[in-house]
C-alpha cells in the first residue's frame, strides 16, 4: 500500500466538462521479502477527463482516464541490493465533489478506483516469495483548489 505524500495539478474546467492533469509522488513503503526488506515509492501523473454538473455551489463531477508511474525499489540485507525500477499503469475512474464550485479557494473531495493494467512484481533471485500489486486498487483524497486564472 502505498500513500500519497504530494501532489500538484492544473485544470482546465468548464461549467459541465473538466481535464485535470496531476504529478504524484507516494511515500516510501517498507516490506518484508526473502529474509531482507525492500523499500519502494512511486512516482508520476495522471489525466483525467471529466463531466458533471452543479448543484447549488456544491459542483459533481465524474471522471475517467489513466494513471502511470515509476515504480522503484530497493533492498537492503540482501546479497545484492540492486535498485529495479518498472512501469506502473492503470485505468483511473473518479467521482468528486467540490465546495463552493465557482470561487477562488475551495475544497474538493474524490474517491478514486483504478484497474492496474500493468502490476509491477518483485522477485529477490533463489527466493520463492514475491511482492505484486493486485488488479484493483483505490484512493480518497481531498484537494485544496485554488482558481488562478479568469472569473469564477
Amino acid at each position: 500500500m502505498s500513500v500519497f505524500a504530494g501532489a500538484i495539478g492544473a485544470e482546465l474546467d468548464g461549467t459541465r466538462w473538466g481535464v485535470l492533469l496531476t504529478g504524484f509522488a507516494s511515500a516510501e513503503t517498507t516490506y518484508r521479502l526473502a529474509n531482507g526488506t525492500g523499500r519502494a515509492y512511486l512516482l508520476g501523473g495522471e489525466a483525467l477527463a471529466c463531466a458533471g454538473t452543479s448543484l447549488a455551489s456544491l459542483g459533481a463531477r465524474t471522471c475517467l482516464g489513466a494513471a502511470t508511474a515509476a515504480f522503484h525499489a530497493y533492498g537492503e540485507s540482501y546479497d545484492q541490493n540492486l535498485p529495479s525500477t518498472r512501469l506502473w499503469a492503470a485505468a483511473v475512474g473518479r467521482l468528486a465533489l467540490r465546495w463552493p464550485e465557482r470561487a477562488p479557494v475551495s475544497l474538493r473531495l474524490w474517491l478514486q478506483g483504478h484497474f492496474n493494467i500493468t502490476r509491477p512484481t518483485l522477485k529477490v533471485e533463489g527466493a520463492s516469495e514475491r511482492l505484486a500489486v493486485g488488479n484493483l486498487g483505490g484512493g480518497v483524497g481531498l484537494d485544496l483548489v485554488l482558481h488562478l486564472a479568469g472569473a469564477p
